[in-house]
Order: C-alpha cells, then structure tokens, then sequence
C-alpha cells in the first residue's frame, strides 16, 4: 500500500551550482542560476494554492491497483540552501487511512531523503494540536499510526490548510512547509477510498 506514485504538482526557484553542489534560492545567484518553476509550489506566497489530486497506478507484479490521494507539492528548507519537497498522501480505507509523508523530486533532481531523527516532525492540520510522526518507512516515507491516519483525514475535511514540520538529512534543524490548501481533497480522498481492483 505504501507504493506512492511521484507526481510534480508553481514558483520561481533558482538552481544554482557552485563549487560542483546545486543549490536553490528564491533569487537569482549568480551567472549560473537557472530559473526553474517548480508546480503546486507557492510563488513568494505564505500558502501553497494547488489543488489535490488523485492517483490510480497498477502494480504489474502483484497485479493490484493502488490508488492515492496526493497533496499539491511544497517544499520547506532555508533560501540560498538545500530543499526539501514533499507531499501528504492518502490511501487505504475509510476505517484504516494510511496517511504518509512523501519526499518528492523537483523536476530532475533527486529527492532529498528525511532526517533519520524523526522527533518533533509532523503536520498541523488548522486550528488542530500538532500530529507528530509515528515511523519512518524508509529514507523518503514518514508515516502516522492507523489512529492518527482517521483524525487526519477527519481534521482535513474540517480546515481549509495544513503545514508540514520536517527535517532532512543532513542538517539537523526541523523545517515549516507553507500553508498547503485542501481543496480538492475530499474528492481525491473519496476516490482513493473506493478505488477497487
């Protein structure tokens, strides 16, 4: 179930590469800054305005459809440093959610694994306490417990955003994501829930 399909989800960022490491900026930086747009990203917001979608893949192997509903990208990390660029996702059923955190890839660069250091991470979902993390899955793949899976996706319906707190690896500071919208969530949500083989 954890099978999660990478989608790009738009903002101004730069790329840059100095002294053979690429970095981002909300700037250009230097003769060698290329601007990228980076999709579902918010451009010089405090909210990132994209919309959910919803994801149907079929996993040939075990010839199982899996079906998930992927918040817009966004993408936290200090300006003229590294990015990390992440979704919420949402799979399983009405009564057992999964609900992960994803690191996503901004456009042909690698996805930036999460911290192994996974205290203090989480989302808060409106005007809701703070959701930490339960596991981590592997490098790209944060998870919450099936319990905090149904408040979720139940705390969701209710607001109108939800922000990201993260850390990535290397560094050992925790990040916050923009506000993150929900619209489109309740139909990619419904249509995840019901997706059958």
């Amino acid at each position: 179930m954890l099978m999660f399909v990478s989608c790009a989800s738009s903002a101004s960022v730069y790329r840059c590469q100095e002294d053979g490491k690429t970095t981002f900026s909300d700037r250009p930086c230097g003769i060698t800054s290329e601007k990228i747009e980076i999709k579902g990203a918010a451009n010089g917001s405090s909210r990132n305005a994209g919309t959910w979608e919803f994801i149907r893949q079929r996993d040939e192997l075990r010839n199982e459809l899996i079906c998930v509903a992927k918040s817009p990208n966004f993408y936290l990390g200090a300006w003229g440093s590294d990015f990390l660029f992440a979704s919420l996702r949402i799979s399983g059923s009405e009564q057992q959610p999964l609900v992960i955190l994803n690191s996503e890839s901004p456009l042909s660069e690698r996805a930036k694994s999460f911290h192994n250091d996974i205290s203090g991470l989480g989302i808060k979902i409106g005007e809701f306490p703070f959701i930490h993390v339960d596991k981590s899955i592997n490098s790209y793949i944060l998870s919450f417990s099936l319990a905090d899976g149904k408040n979720i996706v139940e705390q969701l319906r209710a607001s109108s955003s939800f922000q990201a707190r993260l850390r990535f690896w290397p560094y050992p500071d925790t990040y916050d994501g923009n506000q993150v919208d929900v619209r489109g969530m309740q139909a990619a949500v419904s249509q995840a829930f019901s997706c059958e083989n």
